[in-house]
């Protein structure tokens, strides 16, 4: 699945020449490759995550289903399109970005509140560190899909086939201003989310430089920083006004002359991070025994987070490209963000409800599994509150049912004795003797 991210957002495959490729294939032929491992991929990841949503609501599962369903038909629909009329509408990118942007925001959304939530229950720095990151996230999310959105406007509402000369001529069609401002915004949010979640990970990790030497340990953490960093070495000289960090991180891109796939893979700065704040789950998971049911969360928040960062590269879908370059990858957004979602949730209401892994996980007291062993304490502490306040409730409203009874058969007794009384009266004669029937 990353490498078909990866190859999904290249300028580089696709403004290079058939002849240069590995498999002589066109972006068409390569368009409907995409999209078929995009289906593909969908369906096997709902079978691994259908076994653990019991722990969240339903509605968020078929939510998410239909969604991604949706843009399955769009993908092929767009295909369809190519090779029937040889083009396609602009809309379709339109409710791809909006529909995979705002599940994103939401799903994430979901996640933010329930870290907050487990903070105040139980305060953790790496709870709130991971919580103050994915909001970050989420903001530049949202500034993303404003940037995105103003550059679709400025699309023809269909879109033909094109050179890439004429394509990235079409960008001058964006209000410049407007543009800029927005670009400016998306980047400096996304160098903050990026850091953020990689100043949590490497926190998490710092244990691991007693085993390997902090040199050794520094150099490999700060490899995504720096590849990801390359990405912006004109907004870092823009507030630096620093020419010396310019030419470092200049000297560090690659020589794109190299074979197209490759290329592509190596410049992968954003798959890359998704891949090292993966490795945190995956550490957590070999330390938990083996064959615990919490495994098969913890690979489904590693999954989660690899294809959150490698999915969300907007510098693609910004061009009027034929076939659409990176709307693929974008697709995997929602449904990416749900798995990291329920991934977490799971991995920490199991933990909740088994006191032995929860024992298991407070011995160990390393930082890696500092997040997990915090989030479970934190959800058993609400499981708790939760099953207390919904006791309270049932006696108060049984006692409640038992006063309103206990008044009901007061009422009823006075009822029969005024009747007992009112009949006696009737029987009695001037004398005080009750008649004789």
């Amino acid at each position: 699945m990353l490498i078909i991210i990866m190859m999904d957002s290249s300028l580089t495959i696709f403004c290079s020449s058939r002849s240069s490729r590995i498999i002589n294939i066109s972006n068409i032929e390569l368009y409907f490759i995409y999209s078929v491992i995009f289906i593909i991929s969908n369906i096997l990841l709902f079978i691994i995550t259908k076994s653990i949503t019991s722990n969240l609501n339903k509605f968020h599962y078929f939510t998410v289903l239909i969604i991604q369903s949706l843009l399955s038909i769009i993908l092929l629909t767009i295909y369809a399109q190519m090779t029937l009329h040889s083009n396609y509408y602009n809309v379709f990118i339109f409710i791809i970005v909006f529909a995979s942007f705002l599940s994103s925001i939401g799903f994430l959304s979901i996640l933010t509140m329930k870290l907050l939530r487990w903070f105040s229950t139980s305060p953790n720095y790496s709870v709130l560190l991971y919580g103050i990151a994915i909001s970050f996230f989420i903001l530049n999310t949202i500034i993303g899909l404003v940037y995105v959105t103003q550059a679709l406007t400025t699309h023809n509402d269909i879109i033909k086939p094109g050179s890439c000369r004429v394509m990235f001529g079409s960008l001058f069609n964006i209000d410049p201003n407007l543009s800029i401002y927005l670009s400016n915004l998306y980047d400096i949010t996304s160098i903050i989310s990026f850091i953020a979640v990689w100043f949590v990970t490497v926190i998490m990790l710092k244990q691991y430089s007693r085993n390997i030497g902090k040199i050794k340990f520094w150099i490999l953490v700060s490899i995504p920083l720096i590849l990801f960093m390359t990405k912006y070495e004109v907004v870092l000289y823009y507030f630096l006004y620093d020419q010396s960090l310019l030419n470092i991180f200049s000297s560090i891109r690659l020589n794109p002359s190299i074979n197209p796939i490759v290329y592509s893979v190596l410049d992968s700065n954003l798959q890359l991070g998704g891949i090292f704040f993966a490795i945190v789950f995956l550490v957590i998971a070999k330390k938990i025994p083996n064959r615990h049911q919490i495994i098969n969360s913890l690979i489904v928040a590693l999954i989660g987070m690899m294809l959150l960062f490698s999915s969300k590269d907007i510098s693609t879908i910004i061009l009027p490209s034929y076939p659409p370059l990176g709307i693929v990858a974008i697709s995997f957004m929602g449904l990416a963000s749900y798995l990291l979602l329920v991934g977490i949730y799971s991995s920490a209401t199991i933990a909740a409800r088994d006191i032995t892994l929860r024992k298991y996980l407070f011995k160990k007291i390393e930082n890696d599994t500092t997040l997990l062993s915090n989030i479970a304490f934190a959800e058993n502490e609400n499981e708790i509150q939760k099953n207390v306040k919904s006791l309270f409730t049932y006696s108060s409203q049984w006692q409640k049912e038992k006063n309103n009874q206990l008044e009901m058969n007061q009422e009823e007794l006075k009822a029969i004795i005024s009747d007992v009384i009112l009949e006696v009266k009737e029987n009695t004669n001037k004398n005080g003797k009750i008649k004789k029937s």
